[in-house]
């Protein structure tokens, strides 16, 4: 049963050494072990209907999730098609390999980079399909595969389709020459002046630096690492993805308080707090 194969995917894959191996909720895959975890009977017909009468909203529309089950189905068949599953393996394995070698973690074996890679296929479909985002380019696999995250590109890629983006604004980069632990490098800071329909005007400021190890680092890399932090930083303030309604009004409201606490304060004490005031980020002042 594809709703059945659906749920086993759902269920992401667990990192090492992390707390308590066993599950709250049972990794088994049978609904009516589900079921009775929940004190109800359960019933294939009835869970069936219940699919078909739900709906759940995607990058056009509204569909019913009996046919968004299906709709994953086809574009992980797609991914297959298109060698992404391939990709994500590839950087699983490249981040596991990188964390071995630090000695943080154990080598993965093949079937859990097999189930790791079918976990952010899965995430990577939902994207796709809710949000418009491409594998690879807009979405990647993090954490060895137990996480996915939304490059800097898939923040404009759903920004702009949003149509709600009225403005975005690079400031010229800021570069000075610094000292760390010895080390002497280049560290460059770029702000982002961007604003969304019905929200305030505002600014972030995000920085790079050369003097942590990256030996090959450029000038023009630096810059460009700083760039696509500030832009990733802002739109994905301002374009959180999967908030409902009522739980985007609850990130206007929070941002309109910030929006008072800067004003407080933007006269005294700087960059460095305005910025921790919008984003509640900790920022490297450069000191």
């Amino acid at each position: 049963m594809a709703e059945k194969k659906m749920l086993e995917l759902q269920n992401p894959p667990q990192k090492e050494g992390k707390g308590d191996s066993k599950a709250i909720v049972p990794s088994s895959n049978n609904m009516a072990e589900m079921a009775e975890l929940l004190g109800v009977p359960f019933d294939v017909e009835r869970y069936i209907e219940t699919l078909k009468n739900s709906t759940v909203k995607i990058a056009h529309g509204e569909i019913s999730r009996l046919d968004y089950i299906y709709l994953l189905i086809a574009t992980l068949q797609e991914f297959k098609i298109g060698a992404v599953d391939h990709q994500v393996a590839k950087l699983i394995q490249q981040q596991n390999a990188s964390r071995v070698k630090s000695g943080k973690v154990r080598p993965l074996s093949a079937e859990e980079i097999r189930k790791r890679t079918m976990f952010i296929l899965l995430r990577m479909a939902e994207m796709k399909i809710k949000y418009g985002l491409s594998p690879i380019t807009d979405v990647i696999p993090m954490s060895e595969g137990t996480q996915v995250y939304v490059t800097e590109a898939g923040y404009r890629k759903y920004a702009f389709a949003s149509g709600e983006l009225e403005k975005i604004e690079i400031k010229e980069p800021v570069v000075t020459e610094i000292t760390h632990n010895g080390k002497k490098g280049t560290r460059a800071s770029v702000t982002v002046i961007a604003k969304r329909k019905g929200l305030p005007e505002m600014s972030f400021t995000r920085t790079a630096s050369d003097v942590y190890g990256q030996s090959d680092f450029t000038h023009n890399d630096v810059t460009q690492m700083a760039q696509t932090r500030a832009v990733r930083t802002a739109l994905k303030f301002l374009f959180p993805l999967g908030l409902s309604e009522e739980e985007r009004e609850g990130v206007e409201e929070a941002f309109s308080e910030r929006i008072e606490a800067l004003e407080a304060v933007e006269a005294s004490q700087g960059d460095v707090e305005v910025k921790k005031i919008l984003t509640g980020e900790e920022v490297d002042s450069g000191e």
